[in-house]
């Protein structure tokens, strides 16, 4: 959560929701992880009770007649760590070269990462910054993946 100037809380960073082990619904018995546009709380496949993701909560529960409460925006943010082609040496490299993971992440320019890092880097940074990094799904208590940007 970020504060300014006394103000209270202006906005909350977390964890890319798609990258969350229980995004998507599971089914424990067969292994299936929901891909369809509608919540499944049921398995098509095997016809046992699904572990509800929260995608699949979120729109069984979206029509409620309840109010929501005014919050701070919710920003994602996609771990350094879990872009494609960087482990912990790499990562290490990185933020001696750039400094922090934040400001890798969203303040230090693409030129300078892609002269330091290369050009697929920069690219799958510049597509976290625009909000269209490719995903799959968490699910079933595993993590979702950053997938390469063509």
């Amino acid at each position: 959560a970020l504060a300014h100037n006394g103000q209270g809380i202006v906005a909350t960073h977390g964890l890319e929701p798609l990258l969350g082990k229980y995004y998507r619904s599971f089914c424990r018995k067969c292994q299936f992880l929901a891909n369809e546009d509608y919540p499944l709380l049921e398995c098509p496949r095997c016809k046992q009770p699904m572990i509800i993701g929260v995608w699949d909560r979120l729109r069984e529960i979206k029509d409620s007649t309840a109010k929501a409460q005014k919050r701070p925006p919710y920003r994602s943010h996609v771990p350094l760590l879990m872009l494609p082609g960087v482990g912990p040496k790499f990562y290490g490299e990185l933020t001696k070269k750039l400094g922090t993971e934040r400001e890798i992440m969203y303040t230090v320019a693409l030129e300078t990462i892609a002269d330091v890092a290369g050009t697929a880097l920069a690219r799958q940074i510049e597509a976290v910054r625009l909000g269209n990094l490719p995903m799959l799904p968490g699910g079933g208590g595993k993590y979702g993946r950053v997938t390469k940007v063509k």
